[in-house]
């Protein structure tokens, strides 16, 4: 799995923890923030930057633009998403202030800049405005387009290490949470369940993936779904109800569809004869099974009845 298929599953989980988590407090609300904004502008502030930097092969570095060539040639308009920034930075100022707060400002500061930079460059090379101003707005608006990008992804970089700390031990004081209020039942398990998922998510996003313990997080998570989903295909015929109606019948079936391509990779991984087709092939069917799983869990609703 590549690195940018990393990054769509990281951005992906990290849209779940804002979805699933019950502790409303201050420090979580801004936490949420946080998230929120990441995800608001990092998948395609970084395919921006995918588009944009190869075409720099090459060129000069702080002045790529000549009446020779001209970067940008796949470039497209992007949608403006600046429209949120006020609100965020409204949201940013309550309490409690973290020393993260400077870390979300850097991002939204270079968001506002990068994004209409992006557009009026792309405008700029569509209209061939370079061959009359000898590419004066083309370097100019190259310049701070790069700085942008640098500025928005050491803040996130950094941004995502507090996120992941916090966010580990917020999700460990939920499913304590859960447990006390609702024993070892339905909602415990979706949580326990999701805990897996994480684990997947810390192995696509290190360095090398580590496929035997992949293959321990499919059957941990095989396991707990061997305990819960007899239960809830015999629960009363009221609870069976809410359990279908609230999608986590739903959410149990991606979990085991997950487990299983998840154990189809592990073994193509595995296997020194393995073509490389298949194994791509089978990458993607877990990463579409990984955030099915994502999706259905955000997707569950509980009534009063389902502990």
């Amino acid at each position: 799995m590549t690195r940018s298929t990393s990054l769509v599953a990281l951005t992906a989980l990290l849209s779940l923890l804002s979805a699933t988590t019950a502790l409303a407090d201050a420090r979580s609300d801004k936490l949420d923030l946080y998230i929120e904004v990441h995800n608001m502008f990092t998948t395609r502030m970084r395919a921006n930057y995918d588009n944009y930097a190869p075409t720099l092969q090459g060129l000069p570095p702080d002045a790529p633009c000549s009446a020779d060539s001209q970067p940008g040639r796949d470039m497209y308009s992007t949608a403006d998403s600046t429209g949120t920034i006020d609100g965020y930075r409204r949201r940013l100022r309550r309490a409690p202030r973290l020393p993260q707060d400077r870390l979300v400002t850097a991002m939204l500061d270079a968001a506002a800049i990068q994004v209409p930079t992006w557009n009026a460059l792309y405008d700029y090379y569509r209209r061939r405005v370079y061959t009359t101003d000898q590419c004066a707005q083309g370097n100019a608006d190259h310049r701070r387009l790069m700085a942008a990008f640098e500025a928005y992804f050491a803040a996130d970089a950094e941004l995502l290490t507090f996120i992941d700390t916090e966010s580990r031990a917020r999700r460990a004081r939920e499913l304590t949470e859960t447990e006390r209020r609702h024993g070892r039942n339905f909602r415990f398990y979706q949580v326990s369940l999701m805990e897996q998922v994480e684990v997947m998510r810390d192995l696509l996003s290190a360095q090398a993936l580590d496929v035997d313990a992949l293959a321990q997080a499919a059957d941990a998570m095989a396991a707990g779904l061997g305990e819960i989903q007899p239960r809830a295909e015999a629960a009363p015929r009221d609870v069976y109800g809410d359990l279908r109606q609230g999608g986590y019948l739903t959410f149990l079936r991606r979990i085991d569809t997950l487990v299983t391509v998840t154990r189809q990779w592990v073994a193509l991984l595995r296997n020194p004869n393995a073509r490389p087709n298949d194994r791509e092939r089978s990458g993607g069917d877990f990463e579409r099974a990984f955030r099915a799983a994502i999706q259905s869990s955000n997707g569950v609703r509980y009534s009063e009845r389902v502990h």
